[in-house]
């Protein structure tokens, strides 16, 4: 099967480290048929931080709306985020 055939769909939660596979993903997100579902609460600039690489790579963005209410052990409780972001080419 032809590469530009390929449908990728990508589901990340991986507890704050979604920055670090966006940075190690760069080849990848330049490519096109990509969907990406990626949480943005875990840490505080996260959803800004994400949303401005995947708009740098062309994708076509989407937050779920509403917000999450988020109650960490270090940090002051409670705050409400943006939950997640869905990113297709």
């Amino acid at each position: 099967m032809k590469e530009e055939a390929l449908h990728v769909v990508v589901k990340v939660d991986i507890e704050g480290a979604e920055l670090d596979l966006l940075e190690g993903a760069k080849n990848t997100l330049k490519r096109g048929n990509i969907k990406l579902l990626i949480c943005t609460y875990h840490q505080e600039n996260h959803a800004h931080d994400i949303e401005k690489i995947l708009s740098e790579n062309a994708f076509t963005l989407e937050f779920s709306k509403g917000y999450r209410l988020c109650c960490y052990y270090k940090e002051a409780p409670p705050y409400l985020r943006k939950a997640l972001i869905r990113a297709k080419k």
